[in-house]
């Protein structure tokens, strides 16, 4: 022994033999307890993480899922609320956080997974756990579980067992000596305090007589006594803390139970062998089965029998580490009720790890309501295509048979009025015309309205002169205007290019709409047109503004003006008639042209339609036109198939004068018999004809042709708008309109038989006004003429810029009027003044003068 080898009394021996022993024990219990304290505190820590972690998945991997960030906020909020809990973090499949509780200091520390208590420096020991729907990485738990009262605990704890040590060790080495001397009295107290703490009466404590050795030996056992009281304490305190947290993963199951019970959808979970081990009320409820009848047995039963088998193989040869093909995807399927009956069912399933076991969620949702609405909608798509189609169909039979015989109405009406001269019969033959004319331009509403309805409208895309066409518009329009004393102005914004790329035929028409309008609802007062652009992604956006000091429109009535067949109120239809189609086909062609239109107004002070429409940029190389069909023969022969009389007998009329042999078939097998046997120039096809069509006849004639080598042109003969290309083009040369006016008629045949001879005033003169347009001749031929004395003014000053662009203007609007000459002397005068020659600015314009005077003689 150490000791017995030293020089001692067997006192201090004794004293130093205890101090030692007590030294060794109580560094043993140190260790032994701390490194306990250590391990079983932080086993505890990452527990309650798992715990933690392993909680929120469960219950948060449906809600991302489904997006449900209220819930996410709910559960990370619940979780957080709990002492140990630092914070709970939820992410998306991105890495973005989209739920997040607990406390600042903590959410504020970037996130760093932790693999041993004693390394989280941060005082927050981080966990996480990916989230998978199937193989499909769906977003990430983050958990953090606060360390600062584990790691004050130890501190503490290591303290007051050093205290307790140096205490123990003191006191030892104080009384030792006197230990001695109550040894053997001291012996059986020990013995029977030893005995009661054997027997579980913990915290005994003996009397410690004297200052002797045993006193010291009582005093270390009493000592140690209180320390593993102390110590039995701490242990009990930390089952105490397992308890609760075996109490809270009670009432987190529980509220996830209580989630399934609430659940709209139904949700069985099932084991890898297909046994049930949830079926909550609302599945209860879809397959008619209570979950008592169904745990523990096979899914299958709730599936058809192909169906089962084709399930169960999959359940089999399921790989978790593997992707799966169902995993994650909602697919449609049958499902069957407790009485047999199958219904359609919508599921989507997930796979989890629970204690190496793997488990399946299946969301199931009954889709039968769904499914019958969607046949519902189908059948009301099929039946509203139906009714589109019919409605097509209606209107295509509706445009032949009204503009026929709208036709044989203009056109005789027409021809009485060349030949009357009784003034009062011209009047109501002049109402009948309007009459028509109106009734003409309601039906060409109609028509745009079903092209519109069915998407067969379609948009030119030509280069065009933009400022052209607003400058023809106005000056149709001005005539009217003046009539009623009203004054029209125009401004054209510097930023307007002249040319552009686009469809200049419905901005016309949209112009037109808005402008006749403005002339129509506006007694007194002015009507002006504004126009500016600007570049927007390479292409022009076009604003324009029509505004009137008209009788304007009330706020509830405003929007309504672009519906169909809609004005602002009755007494404005009854009082100025129109079929309120106009404005609803504007707003149609505005959006198919990449902008819109709206109005503002006020009653009785007027109205601002203002609108916007995108064109491309033009393109630099100017694109040849496609050839004209002409036929060089002075003495033309044309097969004219119409079944209608009395088109007939009106083409009989409108051909007197002019050289051409017209020959008349009146139905399609008529048309190709006789051009089997005749020889003609030119073959005018209606295409809608008895016995045999038009275009059955056309294909027939076409394959005379090829056989014989011999074409002549086919045109299409039909009542489709002018300009209009959806006839057969591979059956037909071109298109000749109906409704047509005898002027229509001539320049047609003037255009193919361009060797017919014409009168020689025309021939000089080249006057091709539309009858339509007689009215307007006289007023335009006198603004025209003070327009050219003002143009010679400014040339004469010098000013060739401010003749320019008086010349631009009526190089613009000569041909629409009929006056060929006029827009070639106003494009040869603007070119000049743009050149500065102001010799030929000046000679064009003295050329322009004499025109104008010698149709002033003839026409006014």
């Amino acid at each position: 022994m150490i000791f017995g080898r030293l020089n001692m009394s067997f006192k201090l021996k004794i004293a130093l033999g205890a101090v030692f022993i007590q030294m060794v024990t109580t560094a043993a219990a140190l260790y032994v307890s701390v490194g306990f304290l250590k391990e079983y505190g932080e086993r505890e820590i990452i527990l309650r993480a798992e715990t933690a972690v392993n909680l929120l998945s469960a219950s948060a991997e449906e809600a991302i899922l489904v997006n449900d960030y209220a819930l996410l906020d709910s559960l990370t909020k619940s979780l957080s609320e709990h002492k140990e809990v630092a914070y709970a973090r939820v992410k998306n499949e991105v890495g973005s956080t989209i739920a997040q509780n607990g406390k600042k200091e903590f959410l504020s520390v970037p996130f760093e997974a932790d693999s041993r208590v004693s390394k989280a420096h941060d005082g927050s020991f981080d966990t996480y756990a990916d989230l998978y729907s199937g193989n499909y990485y769906i977003g990430r738990i983050e958990v953090g579980i606060a360390t600062g009262t584990y790691t004050r605990f130890i501190s503490d704890t290591l303290r007051e067992m050093f205290i307790l040590a140096g205490i123990q060790i003191c006191t030892t080495l104080i009384f030792a000596y006197l230990l001695a001397h109550i040894l053997t009295r001291q012996i059986y107290r020990i013995a029977d305090a030893s005995a009661r703490i054997t027997a579980g009466e913990l915290g005994v404590t003996i009397a410690a007589d004297g200052n002797d050795e045993l006193a010291a030996v009582s005093e270390t056992f009493n000592a140690m006594s209180l320390s593993v009281q102390n110590s039995h304490e701490r242990q009990q305190a930390i089952l105490n803390d397992l308890e609760k947290a075996k109490k809270f993963a009670e009432e987190e199951s529980a509220k996830i139970r209580a989630i399934l019970e609430t659940v709209v959808d139904a949700v069985v979970i099932i084991k890898q062998d297909g046994s049930i081990t949830a079926f909550n009320p609302a599945a209860e409820k879809m397959f008619g089965y209570s979950e008592e009848e169904l745990l523990g047995k096979s899914v299958n039963i709730l599936m058809p029998h192909e169906a089962a088998l084709s399930h169960q193989q999959r359940l089999d040869s399921f790989d978790f580490g593997k992707r799966s093909a169902v995993i994650g995807i909602i697919r449609d399927i049958e499902g069957v009720h407790s009485d047999g009956t199958h219904f359609p069912i919508e599921m989507a399933v997930s796979a989890s790890m629970i204690d190496g076991e793997v488990y399946f969620t299946g969301v199931i949702r009954d889709t039968s309501e769904r499914k019958k609405n969607e046949l519902e909608l189908i059948n009301a798509k099929q039946a509203a295509e139906e009714a589109s189609r019919a409605k097509t169909a209606f209107m295509a039979v509706m445009s032949h048979e009204i503009r026929t015989p709208m036709n044989v109405v203009i056109g005789m009406v027409d021809i009485l009025k060349t030949d009357e001269t009784d003034k009062n019969r011209l009047s109501k033959l002049e109402s009948i015309a309007g009459a028509a004319e109106n009734l003409m331009g309601i039906l060409n509403d109609l028509l745009d309205l079903a092209k519109l309805d069915t998407g067969k409208m379609e948009l030119e895309n030509d280069n065009f002169d933009l400022r052209e066409v607003f400058s023809v518009t106005a000056d149709f329009f001005s005539y009217a205007a003046a009539e009623k004393g009203l004054n029209l102005y125009m401004f054209m914004d510097e930023s307007v290019p002249e040319k552009v790329k686009g469809d200049r035929h419905r901005l016309r028409q949209i112009l037109s709409n808005l402008i006749g309008n403005a002339v129509k609802f506006t007694p007194t007062g002015s009507i002006t047109i504004k126009a500016d652009a600007h570049a927007e992604d390479g292409e022009t956006v076009l604003h324009v503004e029509v505004a009137d000091t008209g009788i304007g429109i009330s706020g509830e009535n405003i929007e309504r003006i672009f519906e169909e067949f809609t004005q602002a109120d009755q007494s404005m239809s009854r009082k100025y008639g129109g079929s309120g189609l106009g404005l609803a086909i504007c707003r149609r062609l505005v959006r198919m042209m990449g902008g819109d239109i709206s109005a503002h107004s006020t009653p009785g002070k007027g109205s601002s339609f203002i609108f916007s429409v995108r064109f491309s940029a033009p393109d630099n190389i100017k694109q040849a036109d496609s050839e004209p069909v002409a036929v060089r023969t002075a003495n033309p022969s044309v097969l004219i198939a119409e079944d209608s009389e009395d088109n007939r007998n009106l083409i009989k009329m409108y051909t007197k004068s002019i050289p051409v042999k017209i020959t008349f078939a009146e139905d399609g097998q008529d048309a190709l018999d006789k051009y089997k046997s005749g020889r003609f120039h030119l073959v005018l096809m209606d295409r809608r004809m008895p016995v045999m069509s038009g275009d059955e006849a056309a294909e027939a004639i076409r394959t005379v042709q090829n056989l014989s080598g011999d074409r002549i042109p086919v045109f299409s003969f039909s009542a489709n708008l002018p300009g209009e290309t959806d006839f057969p083009q591979d059956l037909y040369d071109g298109h000749f309109s109906k409704p047509f006016k005898k002027k229509d008629l001539e320049d047609f045949l003037n255009s193919v038989f361009p060797d017919i001879v014409k009168t020689a005033e025309e021939e000089d003169l080249r006057i091709s006004i539309d009858p339509d347009l007689a009215d307007l001749v006289p007023a335009y031929i006198t603004r025209k003429t003070e327009e050219i004395a003002e143009m010679r003014k400014a040339a004469e000053n010098g000013d060739l810029e401010k003749a320019g662009f008086i010349a631009h203007s009526i190089k613009g609007t000569g041909a629409s009027y009929g006056f060929e000459i006029i827009t070639e002397l106003g494009k040869a005068i603007e070119e000049s003044a743009k050149a500065g020659d102001k010799n030929s600015v000046i000679r064009n314009i003295s050329r322009l003068e004499d025109y104008t005077a010698k149709v002033r003689k003839i026409l006014i």
